[in-house]
């Protein structure tokens, strides 16, 4: 699977991209300092670098409501709609999560030949 890690629960495969994304951020709040996302990074790297506890099905990401995910959706310009983003309620632990139709990174890396960002 080359590089997998565990979130909420599940393993999935990381980007080379998102793994060295996580990285920084690990050593950032390590020495006690807020993630410097630049404006240039993709939605699901943003999320990756301020913390944001994500999962996804298929190309859609999942990001759990909190303060930085609804941040970072407003800062791209992303309605939560039922469009372009949409919140519900997991089965699993209770939570109100964004569902964000194709932005699921890994997903389009697997994809020969497709960029999604």
């Amino acid at each position: 699977m080359g590089n997998a890690r565990r979130i909420a629960g599940r393993i999935v495969a990381e980007s080379e991209g998102a793994r060295q994304i996580r990285e920084q951020h690990e050593l950032e709040q390590q020495w006690g300092q807020p993630p410097v996302v630049p404006a240039n990074r993709s939605v699901h790297q943003q999320m990756l670098a301020a913390g944001v506890e994500i999962d996804h099905h298929e190309s859609d990401l999942y990001a759990k409501v909190c303060p930085e995910s609804t941040r970072i959706l407003e800062e791209a310009g992303i309605a939560v709609d039922g469009h372009s983003a949409r919140t519900f309620t997991s089965q699993v632990d209770g939570e109100q999560w964004y569902d964000l139709p194709f932005r699921y990174e890994p997903f389009w890396d697997r994809k020969p030949g497709v960029d999604a960002r």
